[in-house]
């Protein structure tokens, strides 16, 4: 099962998205940020090494951000992901 979480906008919600049976989205509020576990992914991200950095080319930006991402463990992700309205939902 993938669990998905996502705002409200109108392609996360419309009749036409086709969800496949092991898909289950939990949306949050409006204007939630914090809410919404990306953004928490990537201010880990920021912090393992983009933050207050300069680099040369994009490229040499591109290659961080991979050896970065690449870098993480899905124990990292579960600890920066994980809610307790998140557990709810896959209670349920």
């Amino acid at each position: 099962m993938i669990l998905m979480v996502a705002d409200r906008a109108s392609w996360h919600t419309t009749n036409k998205l086709k969800i496949p049976d092991n898909i289950c989205f939990v949306f949050i509020p409006p204007a939630t940020p914090k809410m919404n576990p990306i953004e928490q992914v990537w201010k880990y991200i920021r912090a393992r090494g983009l933050k207050n950095r300069l680099f040369k080319t994009l490229n040499d930006l591109v290659d961080k951000l991979c050896d970065v991402v690449c870098s993480l463990t899905k124990k990292e992700i579960s600890s920066i992901t994980l809610r307790e309205y998140i557990k709810c939902e896959i209670l349920n």
